[in-house]
């Protein structure tokens, strides 16, 4: 069986064609990772003819942290960590709100999901996408497709090494292409990467 994983699902419907991507593929499972819960009622009608299931967690790459504050910009959610950069459209957006949510790295949520496999793995973590994709080890779960946003934000969190966005893409196509994977645009600032 067939099953996909988008990371920050928001509402399942605000420019997401995660659910279409799924169709086209024959996905019939999705792991559906969104840190709101007031998106849940969304979520559930607009995958209420698919197979799915709703986590409310946050991935983080860190394997230390369990709970992570996610400041609010009026209806627009931001992960904890892109706040502390300069150069993050939020960063200077005067004092936000924050919830704290759970978290957990993508490797954990695998395990306790038994996924070792999945066709698709859809990316949109405001931000996060690389430090994501650089969490995984590709040599112990096989993922057919990666699709994530390009941010053009610099890495400059005090707990990095100070990288441009582009030096950061960068590394993360080395370790798509050590791993087999080709590249692709696929929308606008999305980037696709398969086997």
């Amino acid at each position: 069986m067939k099953k996909a994983m988008q990371i920050g699902t928001n509402d399942a419907q605000t420019n997401d064609i995660f659910k279409s991507v799924c169709m086209d593929r024959g996905v019939k499972h999705a792991y559906l990772i969104e840190p709101l819960e007031k998106h849940n009622p969304q979520i559930e009608k607009v995958y209420s003819d698919m197979s799915h299931e709703i986590h409310n967690i946050a991935i983080t790459p860190n394997p230390y942290i369990q709970k992570a504050d996610l400041y609010m910009l009026g209806d627009i959610t931001r992960h904890f960590s892109l706040v502390k950069r300069k150069t993050h459209p939020c960063r200077d957006s005067g004092p936000m709100d924050k919830i704290s949510v759970p978290c957990k790295t993508f490797a954990k949520f695998c395990e306790e999901n038994n996924i070792e496999k999945l066709d698709t793995l859809y990316i949109d973590a405001e931000g996060l996408d690389y430090e994501i994709i650089m969490s995984i080890d590709l040599a112990h779960i096989s993922i057919d497709n990666i699709i994530f946003e390009e941010w053009d934000h610099d890495d400059d969190d005090e707990n990095y090494n100070y990288r441009t966005g582009s030096e950061l893409l960068e590394v993360v196509y080395k370790k798509l292409r050590e791993n087999g994977y080709s590249t692709c645009r696929y929308q606008e600032r999305d980037i696709k990467a398969w086997k």
